[in-house]
C-alpha cells in the first residue's frame, strides 16, 4: 500500500508501433482532419451567406457541422501529435477533458440528427404547418436543448469518473482516452477495501437522525402540531389544484403554473414529512442508506422545479402587465406546457447531478445526522471520502439555480414596477400590483429559507439554525402557499365562493 502511487498520466498504445507506418498514418489522418475542418467550416459559411439556405433544415445543418468540428477536434489533434512522438502520454486531467468534450459533442450530435429527422417529417407530412411548427424560435430552442443535453450527459459521466482512484496499470489500449478502457484501469474498490480494513470500521448502512428533541412528551406535542400542518398542506394544495381545474375563470397561464406549484409543494413536503412524523413516535430515529439518498434526491428534484416554476410565474406576470396585447400569444397553452416540462426536467437533472457524486462517497462512521431530515450538507460532513468535488458542485449548481431564477424574478418585477408607475390611473396601478403580491410573498419566503440553508459558508453553519430553516421550508412553506393565494387573491376567493354557491343551490333543489 505504501509503495503504491496514484497515476497522474496515462499511456496510449495508439494504432501501431511501426515508425514508418505511423508517418503514413499521420499524413493520412492529417489530410482527413484538414478536409473535415475545411468542409464543415465552408458549409457553415455557405449557409450563413446564402439567403436561400436560411431554412430550419440548413440551420440545423450548420450546428451539425459545428459539432462535427468540435467532436473531431477533441480527439484528432492529440492523436496526430502522438503519431509523431515516441512516448504517447496524456495527463489524467487531459484524459478526463477529452472524455468530457467527446461525450458532450457526440450526444448533442445524436439529438441534432433526431431533430433533423423530425424537421423532414414535418416538411413532408405536414407542409402547410411547417413554418409554424418549426419556427425560428422553436429551432433555437431545439438546438439549445441538444447542447444542454450534451452538457448534462458529459457531466453525468465525468463526475462519477472523477471519484475513482487510479494506482496502476496506466496503459490504455487505444489511440484515444475512451470511457470503458479508462474504467478498467480504476482501482477504487481495492483502495476502499484496504482503507476500511486499515481503519477497522465497517461501511455505514443506516443513518441516525437526531430529530428536534429527545423529550418524549415534547415529541408527542410536535407530532400533533406537524401532523396538523401536513394535513393542512395536503388539503390546501389539493384543494387549490381541484379549484383551478374545475373553475373556468381560473383556466389561465398564471393559475396553470400555480396548480403545478401546489403539486410540487405536496411532493416536496411528502418527501420528508411522513418519515419525520414516524420518527416523532419512535424511540430509534433511523433511516436506511438507500432511504436517505432517495429522500435527498426527491427533495432536490421538487425544490429545484419549484424554483423555476416561481421564476416562470414572475415572467408570466411581466408579460401580462408589460405586454398585455401579446399575452395570449406569448403565453400560449403549448408554451406553458413546455415551460412546466422544462422545470421538471431541470429538477430531475439537478437531483441527479447531486445524487450521483454523493452516492460515490463512502461512509464509515459516525452516522449521526443532526437534523430531522436527510439533508445534503449534514450528510456530506459524515463522508470518509474527499467531498471537495461535491461541495464545488453544490456551490455551482445551487448557486446557478438561485442566481438564474432570482435574475428572472428581479428583472421581471423591476419591469413590472416601472410599468405600474407609468400608469395614470390609481385603480389600474392597484389592480396590476394586486396580481403580484401573493407571488412576491411566496418568493420571499421560499428564496429566503433555501438560500439560508444552502448558500451560507460551511464554517458558519449551526445545526440548530439548519433545523429551524428545514422545518420552515419543508413543513411551513408548502402550507402557507395555498393560504397566501387564497387570502390575497380575489380571483381565487371569487372562484371558491362560486363553487360554494353552486353546491348550496344544488342542495336546496
Amino acid at each position: 500500500m505504501e509503495n503504491t502511487t496514484w497515476v497522474t498520466e496515462l499511456i496510449l498504445t495508439g494504432l501501431t508501433d511501426d515508425l514508418q507506418l505511423q508517418l503514413i498514418l499521420f499524413v493520412t489522418f492529417f489530410a482527413a482532419y484538414a478536409i473535415i475542418l475545411v468542409g464543415n467550416v465552408s458549409m457553415i459559411f455557405l449557409i450563413r451567406l446564402s439567403p436561400q439556405l436560411h431554412t430550419p433544415m440548413y440551420f440545423f445543418l450548420t450546428h451539425l457541422s459545428f459539432l462535427n468540428i468540435c467532436c473531431s477536434s477533441s480527439i484528432t489533434p492529440k492523436f496526430l501529435c502522438h503519431l509523431l512522438t515516441e512516448k504517447k502520454v496524456i495527463s489524467l486531467a487531459g484524459c478526463f477533458t477529452q472524455l468530457y468534450f467527446y461525450a458532450l459533442f457526440s450526444t448533442a450530435e445524436c439529438f441534432l440528427l433526431a431533430i433533423m429527422a423530425y424537421d423532414r417529417y414535418v416538411a413532408i407530412c405536414h407542409p402547410l404547418l411547417y413554418l409554424v411548427t418549426v419556427s425560428q424560435i422553436k429551432c433555437v430552442q431545439l438546438v439549445v436543448v441538444s447542447y444542454i443535453t450534451g452538457f448534462v450527459h458529459g457531466l453525468v459521466h465525468i463526475i462519477p469518473a472523477f471519484q475513482l482512484f487510479f494506482c496502476g496499470p496506466n496503459i490504455i489500449k487505444n489511440f484515444l482516452c475512451e470511457g470503458p478502457a479508462l474504467l478498467q484501469l480504476a482501482c477504487s474498490d481495492t483502495y476502499i477495501l484496504i482503507t476500511i480494513l486499515k481503519r477497522n470500521r465497517t461501511q455505514v448502512t443506516e443513518f441516525i437522525l437526531t430529530g428536534l428533541t429527545d423529550d418524549p412528551h415534547l415529541q408527542l406535542i410536535l407530532f400533533m402540531i406537524f401532523f396538523t400542518l401536513y394535513a393542512i398542506t395536503l388539503l390546501g394544495n389539493v384543494g387549490m389544484i381541484v379549484l383551478i381545474w374545475i373553475s373556468p375563470q381560473l383556466h389561465t397561464p398564471m393559475y396553470f403554473f400555480l396548480s403545478h406549484v401546489s403539486f410540487v409543494d405536496i411532493c416536496c413536503s411528502s418527501a420528508i414529512t411522513p418519515n419525520f412524523l414516524c420518527h416523532l413516535v419512535k424511540e430509534k430515529k433511523v433511516i436506511s442508506f438507500a432511504g436517505c439518498f432517495t429522500q435527498l434526491y426527491f427533495y432536490g428534484v421538487f425544490s429545484t422545479a419549484e424554483y423555476f416554476l416561481l421564476a416562470i410565474m414572475a415572467y408570466d406576470r411581466y408579460v401580462a402587465i408589460c405586454h398585455p396585447l401579446l399575452y395570449l400569444v406569448t403565453m400560449s397553452q403549448i408554451k406553458c406546457v413546455q415551460l412546466v416540462v422544462v422545470s421538471y426536467i431541470t429538477g430531475v437533472v439537478h437531483g441527479l447531478l447531486h445524487i450521483i457524486p454523493a452516492s460515490q462517497l463512502f461512509f464509515c462512521g459516525p452516522n449521526i445526522i443532526k437534523n430531522f431530515v436527510c439533508e445534503g450538507p449534514a450528510l456530506l460532513q459524515l463522508a470518509c471520502s474527499d467531498i471537495s468535488l461535491n461541495n464545488l458542485l453544490k456551490f455551482i449548481f445551487i448557486g446557478f439555480t438561485l442566481i438564474t431564477t432570482m435574475l428572472i424574478v428581479l428583472t421581471s418585477y423591476i419591469c413590472i414596477l416601472i410599468t405600474i408607475l407609468k400608469m395614470h390611473s390609481a385603480k389600474s396601478r392597484k389592480k396590476a400590483f394586486s396580481t403580484c403580491t401573493s407571488h412576491l410573498m411566496v418568493i420571499t419566503i421560499f428564496y429566503g429559507c433555501l438560500s439560508f440553508m444552502y448558500v451560507r459558508p460551511s464554517s458558519r453553519q449551526n445545526y440548530h439554525l439548519d433545523q429551524m430553516a428545514s422545518v420552515f421550508y419543508v413543513v411551513v412553506t408548502p402550507m402557507l402557499n395555498p393560504l397566501i393565494y387564497s387570502m390575497r387573491n380575489q380571483e381565487v376567493r371569487r372562484a371558491f365562493r362560486n363553487i360554494l354557491e353552486r353546491k348550496f343551490h344544488v342542495l336546496q333543489l
